[in-house]
């Protein structure tokens, strides 16, 4: 999901760019400024769904691959904590904070 909107995203930019570089081509062509709105709105349209699928690829990269991969770095991260037995609960306890404190900083620097 996050690849198939980046691609649309960079899709609807070159769309926006080739509606804009028509309409300059057909004005040094013609001479005049017809059909203006006409390459605006082209041009705009493919901005704002550039825009939209920026959001989308966004919004899939932030939910779903943080996500794994905190899953994942938890999972290899607390593999290794072995301890005894009456320190067991302290040391999960530690490991559950730390992990409170770690995952939003690592979603801020993604």
């Amino acid at each position: 999901m996050f690849l198939a909107a980046t691609v649309l995203c960079q899709a609807c930019s070159i769309l926006s760019n080739f509606a804009l570089r028509s309409w300059s081509e057909n004005n040094r062509r013609t001479g005049d400024n017809g059909g203006m709105t006409k390459y605006l709105a082209l041009s705009g349209i493919a901005q704002l769904l550039s825009v939209f699928f920026l959001v989308i690829s966004m919004v899939s990269l932030l939910l779903l691959c943080a996500l794994r991969s905190s899953k994942r770095l938890h999972e290899e991260v607390s593999g290794p904590v072995s301890s005894p037995t009456s320190l067991e609960g302290v040391t999960n306890s530690r490991f559950c904070e730390d992990v409170e404190f770690v995952d939003p900083c690592a979603l801020v620097i993604l």
